[in-house]
């Protein structure tokens, strides 16, 4: 069977088991293993336990949920907002002190997790931070993010959640 006439099997399959509202995961997974076995013989399942091992034990998959939890953790338990408030109260009245702020409980945050990339600490925190992965993704520095115009405060304003 070649590529094109595979991808087409493929594609009817996904969308006659969407149609049907089959669950995506066990869809997709059924169609993969039926086509393999269709295509490929027996030797498609033991694709499966390889591939369970270096699930299992990659690093980057076991970070992912952690660093989610560490961030929840921080908001829902107000250690972010105490991190913030505390600098704020340090620093004082001057001019810029909510980004000295904000930097300063980032390099705090950033110095006990070890992850290099872009944070944001303080109220409504959740709100922007889709913004700076964005800016991640696409290879912006902050020069290029600092002369992006803003015209919301908030993400959620400007998409009137």
């Amino acid at each position: 069977m070649g590529i094109e006439a595979l991808t087409g099997v493929l594609l009817l399959c996904v969308l006659v088991f969407f149609a049907l509202g089959a669950p995506v995961a066990l869809a997709l997974g059924g169609i993969a293993m039926a086509i393999g076995y269709m295509v490929w013989g027996d030797g498609i399942f033991n694709v499966i336990p390889t591939t369970l091992e270096a699930t299992y034990f990659s690093f980057v998959l076991l970070a992912i949920p952690l660093y989610i939890y560490m961030g929840q953790l921080l908001t829902k338990s107000g250690i972010g907002d105490a991190m913030f408030n505390a600098t704020q109260m340090v620093i004082g009245k001057v001019r810029g002190s909510l980004a000295i702020s904000v930097i300063g409980v980032c390099s705090m945050i950033g110095a006990m997790v070890g992850i290099i990339g872009a944070g944001i600490t303080g109220p409504d925190d959740g709100e922007l931070i889709s913004e700076l992965a964005l800016a991640i993704e696409m290879g912006c520095d902050a020069a290029d993010i600092g002369l992006t115009i803003h015209p919301h405060l908030t993400l959620a304003e400007s998409v009137a959640m």
